[in-house]
């Protein structure tokens, strides 16, 4: 029996078959991404684990069986060119697919500022349905409660007290919202699935894989109030991080801790304004002031405009327009939402120290007067102080200056040499800062311009760290500018409220202060005279031993004499201090000029003496203004450094990445297009024989 041998017909059908996979597995990720576009519109927030499964599996057949076909049709045949331009083609939506979450890794282990897109919505979608098929292989054990379920791998002890907890946990924070708890459950994860920890995902919350306490920690706190305001806020919600960490900061840390410690902040100016934080790069990142900062400020407007309302502003919101949602939905302007917050958050700090204080009794902060003293001019000379602008946040504009600080301590315990110098150049909305510092010996180098800005730091060895960037780092730069101006004359510094006798609750020890005399300024001088003494008990709770021993209660006294001058922000000009119980002397005399809208000690010189008048420490502080050539070579240096170190933080070989799966495509389509042949006529070439 005789065969005849035909070529074309079955070369042609192979390549028939490896076009018909390539186009199958873009139907099969069109198909998928279909599916779980129509999970999340329809807020089925977590698919079972089968869909998972199966999503996986049909990608990476369909591209493993492309492959094999291929790898086998480049190894036997002719147009090979279309074979691979086929092959790329067909592996481009399973590689787009792996980019993409390893992206999300990245993006979460580092903190980066993302933008939500429908893509992150639906493979947020897809990771629901993931973790719950991991569950089932990786942990041991699920309790189910009326709202949550606890998976662990059998560690937590009492578990269903735990899950009960967390029940009633849960309603409270739907009822502070004024919501009912959510139909669907919420995952509450003990465990490990991926290494993943500390993370919430739509209704699953990952707790510390270690967690084996037996009652509710900050952290399951933390991450089920996510999973709760996720479910609950619909399928479009994008407020900004400062409402997301913010609300779960609310739900799991003390109030008022958080209130004292922001307030703490902001007096020493260590905070950001609340309008950088719903701008980039805060707005799509979880960073700490989204959560040193957010937590207060959820409580302000929930109980400002009530839970209701925030609620409607946490889902309401959209990160295009978020000024405008957020003034049509709370009725105020927003600044003036965050003028009013800053001044809740200080009342509110205020009433917390007294309640504390009188709940307390232990430190006392009593200020009395000698007779004759005139209380109508100490109250004059408060109010004077306290309309001085000393907490100007603003930066300071079409000035250039630089500081010259030198302070030498012999002292025991004491840093024996400060060298601080410091040049500033501000034009309107710009500027460039150059510092130099010992200990430790560094450079710093800030700017901040129309394109770019900088913040970095020279060590000793060369070594340069830090950010140049774009203008997403113009907040945490800001902060650093506001942090480094206000530390530059310390501690030769002439801000009255560092000197001033004042009531005060945040103290931790007795403290009692009496006025001596008080005089105003004559018509000759424009100077404030203050003498007083002050007397400071510290018990054993406050200066513990390391050893573990009671310290007895130690006793200063302190003889002091101020002179503010009234023309210059009530700027300290002299300070005498005697410490009664070392003998040790102060004197500090100091010239100040309102240098750029800041007030600073043009000259000022300290001096420490002791008993013997010995020099124990010494300190001098200049500030002049530079000419414009220092001026443009302060530029320049600035810039150059800038220019030549790149370490913005972002994600770099992610989006080499995804580029790379874009040119694969390209690659692809442009290998399909050369490797195109006529197609082969059918022709005899001959018989085999069949025995």
């Amino acid at each position: 029996m005789t065969v005849p041998l035909r070529v074309s017909r079955s070369y042609n059908s192979v390549m028939r078959r490896i076009i018909y996979l390539s186009l199958a597995s873009w139907v099969c990720f069109a198909f998928w991404a279909l599916l779980f576009y129509c999970f999340w519109r329809l807020q089925w927030l977590r698919p079972h684990g089968v869909w998972a499964v199966a999503s996986l599996s049909t990608m990476f057949g369909l591209s493993l069986w492309l492959d094999l076909i291929g790898l086998r049709s480049l190894w036997r045949g002719n147009r090979r060119v279309a074979v691979v331009g086929w092959m790329l083609i067909g592996i481009v939506p399973l590689a787009s697919f792996g980019v993409h979450r390893l992206s999300s890794v990245e993006t979460f282990q580092n903190r980066l500022p993302n933008r939500v897109t429908t893509l992150d919505r639906v493979s947020a979608c897809w990771l629901s349905s993931f973790f719950h098929a991991a569950s089932l292989a990786k942990l041991d054990r699920s309790v189910t409660g009326r709202h949550v379920v606890l998976l662990d791998q059998g560690q937590s002890k009492n578990p269903r007290d735990l899950v009960a907890q967390m029940d009633a946990h849960l309603e409270q924070m739907a009822a502070r919202i004024g919501q009912a708890p959510p139909q669907q459950m919420i995952y509450w994860v003990r465990g490990s699935i991926l290494g993943i920890d500390g993370f919430a995902v739509g209704p699953w919350a990952f707790c510390s894989r270690n967690e084996d306490a037996a009652t509710l920690t900050p952290l399951d706190r933390h991450e089920v109030a996510h999973s709760l305001v996720f479910t609950l806020s619909g399928p479009d919600q994008n407020p900004p991080h400062l409402l997301v960490e913010g609300w779960a900061e609310s739900q799991s840390n003390d109030d008022k801790a958080m209130i004292e410690s922001l307030q703490r902040d902001r007096s020493v100016h260590r905070h950001h304004r609340i309008d950088d934080l719903v701008q980039h790069p805060y707005y799509g990142a979880s960073r700490g002031p989204t959560y040193s900062h957010g937590g207060p400020f959820c409580l302000f407007l929930m109980q400002r405009y009530t839970p209701e309302t925030f609620f409607k502003l946490y889902r309401g919101v959209r990160r295009d327009s978020f000024r405008s949602d957020a003034e049509r939905v709370l009725g105020d302007p927003w600044l003036e939402v965050e003028s009013q917050f800053w001044m809740w958050l200080k009342s509110e700090a205020e009433q917390i120290s007294k309640e504390r204080f009188v709940q307390d009794g232990r430190f006392e902060n009593v200020i009395e007067f000698d007779e004759g003293v005139d209380r109508e001019q100490w109250e004059t000379l408060v109010e004077k102080c306290s309309l001085a602008e000393w907490t100007d946040h603003s930066i300071p504009h079409d000035v250039s200056y630089a500081v010259d600080l030198s302070f030498k301590d012999k002292r025991q315990h004491r840093t024996p040499l400060i060298d601080r110098h410091l040049k500033a150049v501000f034009d309107r909305q710009q500027c460039w800062i150059t510092e130099s510092q010992t200990p430790p010996t560094s450079e710093r180098f800030l700017m901040i311009t129309g394109e770019k800005i900088a913040d970095l730091i020279r060590h000793q060895d060369g070594l340069v760290t830090g950010s140049s960037a774009g203008t997403q780092i113009r907040a945490e730069v800001n902060h650093e500018i506001y942090s480094l101006l206000e530390r530059t004359h310390q501690p030769l510094d002439c801000n009255p409220w560092g000197y001033l006798p004042r009531q005060r609750n945040d103290l931790t020890y007795n403290e009692n202060i009496r006025i001596h005399s008080v005089v105003a300024p004559s018509p000759t001088t424009t100077q404030w005279t203050i003498r007083f003494s002050k007397r400071m008990e510290y018990g054993k709770t406050e200066r513990p031993s390391h050893e573990g021993q009671e310290v007895e209660r130690e006793v200063e006294e302190e003889e002091v004499e101020l002179r503010l001058g009234e023309a210059n922000g009530m700027a300290l000009s002299k300070l005498i201090l005697m410490i009664q119980s070392t003998g040790e002397r102060y004197t500090y005399e100091a010239r100040c000029e309102n240098v750029g809208g800041r007030i600073m000690p043009v000259k000022g010189v300290l001096t420490v003496l002791d008993d013997q008048s010995q020099v124990l420490a010494e300190g001098r502080v200049s500030t002049r203004r530079m000419t414009s050539q220092e001026s443009l070579a302060v530029k320049q240096a600035v810039a150059a450094m800038a220019a030549n170190v790149d370490t913005d933080f972002k994600s770099i070989w992610a989006d080499d990445l995804r580029w790379f799966v874009f040119a694969v495509l390209v690659g692809g389509l442009v290998c399909v297009a050369i490797g195109r042949e006529p197609p082969l006529p059918e022709r005899h070439i001959g018989e085999v024989s069949s025995r």
